[in-house]
C-alpha cells in the first residue's frame, strides 16, 4: 500500500508524478497499467512540470495504477487522462491533486490547496480533460479552432469584454446586417468594420445551421453541445484551474485546442445567439443546436475577466441569479469546496475573514461565508444583503435560516431573483433609505455561529396569504428532485379574487389603488418590466398593463399610438415569432395578454401574494404565513419577512415587495427601532 511522504510547508514543496520510463519498445499498450513515479520539489526553484485538469468521477469506481512500484486507486476519468498522455508520450513531470496532496491529512490538504494558485499559475501547461472524444468533438474543435483565431485576429473576444462600445458595436452589426451596402453602417474605425465583418461572415457559416438536405444539427453543432454538456465545466475547482493559468489546453479525445482560442470562439457563437440572432428574424436558425445558456460557463468567464485585469469577488462567482441551464453552475463532492476552492483567485477572501479550514463544519462555512457578504459583499453587479438570501423550501437541515446553501444554489441555482437584483444592475429600490445602515447593525462574537443580528423596524403583521400555485418538476433543472417550484399553473382568477378585484368583491372603494398596487408589485418582479420601468409607468401604459393582468378584453381600434407602441416596441419579445408586418388585433392582443401573464407567472415562481394587518398588499416568498413580521432591516432595500421563532428571536422567510414602501415612505413615520435576533 502506498504511503505519502510528508511535504515542507516552510519550502513550500509540492509532490509531482511522471510515467515510468516506457519499455525498450518505445511504448506501452493500453492495456499495461498505469505506473508513476513521485518526487518531491520546492515552488521557490521554479521546478518545469504540467498541470492537470480533469473531473474526478465516481471515486466508487476506481482503478489500480502503481505509484513507486505500490498499488494505488484512482479514478475511472483520471486513467483515461493517464492512457490519453502516455499514448501521446508525454514524459514531464506532471501535479494532480488525487496523487499529489494526501487526500487523507486535513493539514496538508489545507497548505496544500492554499498554493495551488500558484501550482497552476506556474505550471507551463495545463491539460484539461473534457474525457473521450468522438467524431463530432473531433470536427468541433476543428471548427473552433478556425473560428477562435478569425475573432482574435479582428479583436472581436476584447471587444465583448468592453462595455462602453460593445453595445454601440451591436448596433453597427445589426445595421449592417439588415442594409449590408449602406456606407454608414461599416462602423467609424477600422476595428469596428473588421468586427462587423467577421460577424456577418459567421452568422452566414453554413456549418451554423441545420444540413440542408437533412435538416439535422451539422457535426460541429453536435460536437460543441456534446463538450458544454459534460460533467467537466461543472466542478467548482476547474474554475481556478481553467482561470489563471499561462498556457493551457482543451483535451477531448486526441483532438487538442489552446483554451484561448476555444474560449474566444465560443464567446462569439454566444454573443450572435444573444445579441444578433434574436433582432434578425433570418437568424434565428443560428446555432440551434446549441443551447445558449450552455454557452455561459462559469470557468471561461471568470477566466475572461481575470485576463481583462477585473478583479474577481466571491459574490460574482458563488451568487447566482437565475435558474441552473440544465447542469449545475457549479458542483463539489465536499460542500466546504464552495468557497475553499476559489479562495486562491477572488480578491475579497481576505478581507472577508475566510480561510481554508477543514476542520469547520458545512453550516459553519456557509455561515461565515454568507455573514461576510450581508456584512461587506460586494460586486461588479451591486452588492449584498439580508434580502438577497432566497429562504430554503425546508428549513429542516442543519443551516440557520438566513444562511444560503451554496452547493444548492450552484447546483440548481435560484427559482427566481430577490427584488433588489431585478433588472440588470438591481438598485432601483430602497425601502430603508434614511435609515442608520450599516452603522445600525450589531453583530454576536463568532462569525460561525448561527445567530445574525440585524438593526432594522418593524412595518407590519401579515395577515393573510394566497395558497401558493403547486410546482411541478421539469426536465431543464439539475437535478429534478431539486425543482420544486419550476413552472407554476397560476391562477390569475385566483389572484384577482384575493386582491379583491373580482365581480364578488365589488363595490371595492380602494379599487383603482389595489389593481395600482398588485400591477405594480407584480411589474417588479419582472426583470423586463424593470428594465423598461420608465415605459411601463406612462398612465396610458400601465393602464394597458394592468388591463391585461386582469384579462380584460381589449380592443385593437381602441388602442391610441402610446399604448399600440407597448406591443410594436415588443419589449416582452412576443413578436418576434411573428412577422413583422402583423396587424394589431383583437385576437394577437389576446394572444399576447395570455403569453404576458404566463411570462409574469413564471417571473413569480417560488412567490405568492398576501395581505397585512394594515392593509397593504404585497409579493413574498411561498412559506410566509399569518403572523410573520414584515420588516426593514438596515442594511437591505428591499423590505423582509421575519417569523417568530419558538424559544425567542426569528427566523427569515425571505424579501417582499410591497407598494408603497419601496423608496424609504415608512421610515418618513420614524418608526421605533429594533435589533432582530435571526437563527
Amino acid at each position: 500500500m502506498f504511503h505519502h511522504r510528508p511535504l515542507s510547508e516552510a519550502r513550500r514543496e509540492i509532490r509531482l508524478l511522471r510515467f515510468v520510463a516506457a519499455p525498450s519498445s518505445g511504448s506501452f499498450p493500453d492495456e499495461a497499467p498505469i505506473a508513476l513515479e513521485l518526487c518531491h520539489v520546492s515552488l521557490d526553484e521554479s521546478p518545469d512540470y504540467g498541470a492537470l485538469s480533469y473531473v474526478w468521477g465516481d471515486m466508487r469506481e476506481t482503478l489500480e495504477a502503481t505509484v513507486d512500484g505500490r498499488p494505488y486507486a484512482i479514478g475511472r476519468n483520471l486513467h483515461g487522462l493517464f492512457l490519453q498522455l502516455r499514448r501521446q508520450n508525454v514524459t514531464s513531470w506532471l501535479w494532480t491533486d488525487a496523487i499529489c496532496i494526501n487526500q487523507t491529512d486535513a493539514n496538508e490538504k489545507r497548505w496544500q490547496i492554499g498554493l495551488m494558485r500558484t501550482v497552476y499559475v506556474q505550471a507551463a501547461v495545463v491539460h484539461l480533460w473534457l474525457g473521450p472524444g468522438n467524431a463530432n468533438t473531433d470536427a468541433a474543435l476543428d471548427a473552433l479552432a478556425h473560428l477562435g483565431q478569425a475573432a482574435e485576429a479582428c479583436g472581436a473576444p476584447a471587444l465583448l469584454l468592453q462595455v462602453g462600445r460593445a453595445g454601440e458595436v451591436a448596433d453597427i452589426i445589426k445595421n449592417r446586417l439588415e442594409i449590408p451596402d449602406s456606407p454608414s453602417n461599416l462602423g467609424s474605425t477600422n476595428e469596428e468594420h473588421a468586427v462587423a465583418s467577421f460577424y456577418q461572415t459567421l452568422l452566414a457559416d453554413p456549418d451554423m445551421y441545420a444540413d440542408e438536405a437533412t435538416g439535422e444539427p451539422t457535426p460541429t453543432q453536435r460536437g460543441i453541445q456534446d463538450m458544454l454538456e459534460r460533467d467537466y465545466w461543472t466542478r467548482m475547482w476547474i474554475i481556478q484551474e481553467v482561470t489563471v493559468p499561462r498556457h493551457a489546453v482543451i483535451a477531448c479525445g486526441n483532438a487538442t485546442l489552446s483554451l484561448p482560442l476555444f474560449n474566444a470562439a465560443l464567446g462569439v457563437i454566444w454573443a450572435c445567439k444573444r445579441t444578433f440572432r434574436p433582432a434578425l428574424p433570418r437568424y434565428r436558425a443560428f446555432a440551434a443546436a446549441i443551447d445558449e445558456q450552455m454557452l455561459d460557463v462559469r470557468a471561461l468567464n471568470t477566466r475572461s475577466d481575470y485576463h481583462a485585469g477585473v478583479s474577481l469577488m466571491l459574490l460574482d462567482i458563488l451568487y447566482i441569479r437565475d435558474p441552473a441551464p440544465g447542469r449545475p453552475y457549479y458542483a463539489v463532492t465536499d460542500p466546504r469546496d464552495v468557497v475553499f476552492a476559489i479562495l486562491g483567485i477572488v480578491s475579497d477572501g481576505e478581507a472577508l475573514g475566510l480561510q481554508v479550514d477543514y476542520t469547520k463544519t458545512r453550516a459553519q462555512v456557509f455561515a461565515m461565508l454568507t455573514r461576510a457578504l450581508i456584512m461587506h459583499g460586494d460586486s461588479a453587479y451591486g452588492s449584498f444583503g439580508l434580502d438577497s438570501v432566497v429562504p430554503r423550501a425546508a428549513a429542516s437541515d442543519d443551516l440557520p435560516s438566513w444562511v444560503v446553501d451554496w452547493q444548492a444554489m450552484g447546483m440548481r441555482g435560484t427559482p427566481q431573483k430577490a427584488v433588489r437584483h431585478q433588472g440588470l444592475f438591481g438598485g432601483w429600490c430602497d425601502a430603508t433609505r434614511g435609515g442608520p445602515g450599516q452603522e445600525g447593525t450589531e453583530q454576536p462574537g463568532d462569525a460561525d455561529s448561527g445567530l445574525l443580528r440585524q438593526g432594522g423596524c418593524r412595518v407590519d403583521v401579515v395577515a393573510e396569504v394566497l395558497s401558493p400555485p403547486a410546482g411541478r418538476p421539469c426536465n431543464k433543472c439539475t437535478p429534478p428532485e431539486l425543482c420544486e417550484l419550476c413552472h407554476p399553473d397560476l391562477d390569475w382568477s385566483a389572484v384577482e379574487a384575493f386582491a379583491r378585484l373580482d365581480e364578488a368583491s365589488k363595490p371595492n372603494p380602494d379599487w383603482g389603488a389595489t389593481v395600482s398596487a398588485l400591477a405594480t408589485a407584480v411589474t417588479a418582479m419582472d426583470p423586463v418590466s424593470v428594465e423598461h420601468m420608465a415605459r411601463i409607468e406612462e398612465p396610458k401604459v400601465f393602464r394597458l398593463v394592468s388591463r391585461m393582468l386582469l384579462a380584460h378584453p381589449i380592443a385593437a381600434d381602441a388602442l391610441d399610438d402610446t399604448e399600440a407602441a407597448l406591443f410594436r416596441d415588443d419589449i416582452y419579445g412576443y413578436w418576434r415569432s411573428a412577422p413583422a408586418e402583423a396587424a394589431l388585433t383583437d385576437e394577437n392582443i389576446a394572444e399576447f395578454a395570455d403569453a404576458l401573464r404566463r411570462h409574469w407567472a413564471a417571473c413569480l415562481r417560488g412567490r405568492t401574494f398576501f395581505w397585512t394587518e394594515g392593509g397593504r398588499l404585497g409579493i413574498c416568498w411561498a412559506g410566509v404565513q399569518a403572523g410573520d413580521v414584515l420588516s426593514l432591516v438596515w442594511n437591505a432595500p428591499a423590505p423582509v419577512v421575519l417569523g417568530q421563532r419558538h424559544g425567542g428571536g426569528f427566523v427569515f422567510k425571505g424579501d417582499s415587495y410591497v407598494a408603497g414602501i419601496m423608496e424609504g415612505e415608512f421610515l418618513e413615520e420614524e418608526p421605533p427601532h429594533e435589533v432582530f435576533d435571526i437563527y
